[in-house]
């Protein structure tokens, strides 16, 4: 005959079966769970192009850096955010990180967010200035505080405060020529090509010519700036080589500079 359970033993035995199960797991909800791989199943790490690309002078791209990581049993968010930092200081990526393309104002301002399930949290930065791992400072905010989400100035002063370095300025080289461009694309008025420049110096005469060429294009155009198809940009050069000899270079040149960014980038990566 089955033994009758009283309302006591029940609360009794269920207390003591919560206090075993909160023992047990104490240690594991600090922590998250490594990687165990097994024959059945690998993780997986999934990238836009560039972190398949970029290896900022290392042996490893992004993708390779976190996957061997977790498979050494790493844990799987700091596996990842090594990876990331990979891309983010490469000064060739102009995507993020380090010399990631200005804004408006030629200021580079970084996004970078995180996610942990295991341990169910979330941490992210926006807008961040002079931080060139936003992924790290990210973690940061996920790890020690009780935001979700930190911004501007005070994102950065968070950043400071966790003992990151504060650089003065992001851009390199190449995301400041990016930005200039991009400028001379919106604001064509005010900042003006190589060649435009010097077609805005020609005296009279030379304009004069330029418009005899072509009387299509208009002549209060032609004193603020030079604005037609690049070939016949490069035509009207060849025309007056004996007053604009390097123009003609500087034009072909201005014409082909995206391409050569990244064309270059597969001549040094045969993979890509």
């Amino acid at each position: 005959m089955r033994r009758r359970i009283t309302r006591r033993d029940f609360v009794r035995t269920g207390t003591a079966a919560g206090v075993a199960a909160a023992t047990a797991t104490r240690g594991a909800l600090g922590r998250a769970p490594a990687v165990v791989p097994s024959g059945a199943a690998q993780p997986v790490v999934i990238s836009s192009a560039n972190g398949n690309w970029f290896k900022n002078g290392g042996s490893q791209t992004c993708v390779e850096k976190a996957y061997s990581l977790m498979m050494a049993g790493g844990d799987v968010l700091d596996a990842l955010i090594e990876g990331v930092n990979i891309v983010e200081l490469d000064p060739e990526d102009y995507s993020v990180g380090y010399g990631g393309v200005p804004n408006a104002d030629g200021v580079v301002q970084l996004d970078s967010s995180c996610m942990h399930g295991p341990l169910k949290r979330a941490g992210g930065v926006a807008s961040l200035e002079g931080v060139k791992t936003p992924s790290r400072v990210a973690r940061e905010v996920m790890n020690q505080t009780d935001h979700h989400l930190l911004v501007g100035k005070g994102a950065q002063n968070f950043a400071r405060n966790m003992g990151f370095t504060i650089e003065e300025d992001l851009n390199t080289p190449l995301s400041r020529k990016l930005w200039l461009e991009w400028k001379q694309r919106t604001d064509p008025k005010h900042y003006l090509t190589p060649q435009e420049r010097a077609i805005a110096s020609l005296g009279d005469e030379a304009r004069r010519q330029i418009l005899e060429r072509v009387p299509q294009i208009d002549a209060a155009e032609t004193t603020t700036r030079f604005s037609v198809r690049p070939l016949l940009v490069e035509e009207l050069l060849e025309y007056l080589a004996g007053l604009l000899v390097p123009l003609g270079e500087l034009t072909r040149q201005h014409r082909v500079d995206d391409d050569q960014r990244f064309l270059s980038d597969r001549r040094e990566r045969p993979d890509r």
